[in-house]
């Protein structure tokens, strides 16, 4: 009860300065909606800490307290302990798992699997989550996370509207250090402040139960009283600019919300189900910044057969898919020449634009043009065999085919060979 009075003290004294210089005109209009978005993200910390301090009797004097801020008297690791398995597990993962230098996609299941790697080693992880968005109100990212390799627009940084990593605490010399683990961003620990100015170029607020606060919001959302979720689908209000920490088990902020699976069902499903998906998209970014730093008018026969033998063809068809067609075309990759230099055979490149039209129009599926995406493909394969052809020589792109259609309730499969 204690702490939260404090955190009330805190967060009132923050509210007066607020109306101080707002009454006496000290702020600049052109802010107006990112101070009227912090009044409200402070507004909904107040209201938390006050049912934590009016609910806590006589009989039940340091719930409030062990719920809110865990136990302090746990042992923790030395910092040099720490230190040593993070660089041991930063070095290791980036050196063997691609979606680690990919940031375009995948920073949950890379925080979940860095969590289980301290698990394994005696430390128990947190999470720490960021989450910042601009005026925008649609499409408002406004965290940025650099990457190893280019992004369809080819750049080497990607913006997101929140991040997330792992979170450790250490003890130096009696005193308690948290540290970030987050690998593609740096090779070695971050304290907050460092891994907060990495990702973010506006200061972040700390939001203390931030996962609390933000189911308690979620459910605000079908009234559209909410402060910080513009929607119950997972996305953020403008001008939100916040940072907390979670319970290990959360892998994204929507799962706070939602009924909570244990930390290793989730473990399961980043290493089973996300790692191989974001591996896969790693290595057809990877190939695409080669192609990128090369020039394709530039790419030898040396370079030709070096792809071709180190590459698979569904990474390849993705490549060419994501990085040199459709709207991000000559972002990433310069289109002019690039099917001609990989695949001189006429009938191999044929069907490799094939492939490329099946996953450039096929993902994401909507239910609406489903059955014409369908009947194009059967069009354009020409016959069962070529069919048969894309799904044993694609089988990665004829899977996530699969997974897009079953997320429509469609079968894929049965409905093509039809």
């Amino acid at each position: 009860m204690w702490e939260s009075k404090q955190e009330i003290e805190k967060l009132s004294a923050i509210l007066m300065k607020r109306a101080q210089v707002i009454e006496a005109g000290k702020f600049d209009p052109a802010q107006a909606p990112e101070i009227e978005t912090e009044l409200g993200v402070i507004l909904l910390q107040l209201e938390y800490f006050e049912e934590v301090a009016h609910s806590v009797s006589a009989d039940t004097k340091g719930v409030g307290y062990v719920a809110m801020f865990g136990n302090r008297k746990k042992k923790l690791p030395s910092e040099e302990k720490a230190r040593k398995i993070s660089n041991d597990i930063i070095t290791d993962t980036l050196k063997n798992i691609p979606a680690f230098s990919f940031t375009e996609n995948g920073c949950h299941m890379r925080a979940h699997i860095v969590a289980k790697r301290l698990k394994d080693e005696g430390i128990e992880a947190k999470k720490i989550f960021a989450i910042s968005t601009n005026e925008k109100p649609i499409e408002n990212d406004n965290l940025q996370t650099s990457s190893k390799y280019i992004n369809t627009l080819g750049n080497k940084t990607n913006l997101w509207s929140y991040h997330t990593a792992a979170l450790i605490e250490v003890e130096k010399e009696g005193k308690t250090l948290k540290y970030v683990i987050d690998p593609p961003l740096s090779n070695h620990p971050l304290t907050v402040d460092a891994w907060l100015n990495k990702i973010s170029k506006v200061p972040l607020m700390e939001l203390k139960n931030g996962s609390q606060i933000l189911k308690r919001d979620y459910r605000k959302t079908n009234l559209g009283k909410s402060t910080i979720w513009r929607d119950s689908i997972g996305n953020f209000r403008s001008n939100i600019n916040i940072y907390f920490e979670a319970d290990v088990e959360f892998m994204t902020p929507i799962h706070m919300v939602e009924k909570k699976i244990s930390f290793d069902d989730e473990y399961q499903q980043a290493k089973e189900i996300l790692l191989p998906k974001f591996n896969f998209e790693a290595k057809a970014a990877e190939l695409a910044t080669f192609i990128q730093g090369k020039g394709v008018n530039n790419l030898t026969q040396t370079d030709i057969t070096s792809i071709r033998s180190q590459y698979t063809m569904d990474q390849i068809a993705l490549c060419i898919a994501k990085y040199s067609s459709g709207m991000y075309k000559g972002h990433g990759v310069e289109q002019m020449n690039l099917d001609k230099k990989l695949f001189p055979d006429q009938e191999e490149r044929n069907f490799m634009k094939f492939v490329v039209y099946a996953i450039s129009l096929g993902s994401p599926m909507v239910i609406q043009m489903y059955s014409n995406y369908v009947n194009t493909l059967q069009v354009k394969a020409g016959s069962k065999t070529n069919l048969k052809k894309f799904k044993t020589d694609f089988p990665k792109i004829f899977l996530i085919l699969k997974e897009e259609a079953n997320n429509i309730g469609k079968n894929f499969e049965q409905d093509l060979f039809k």
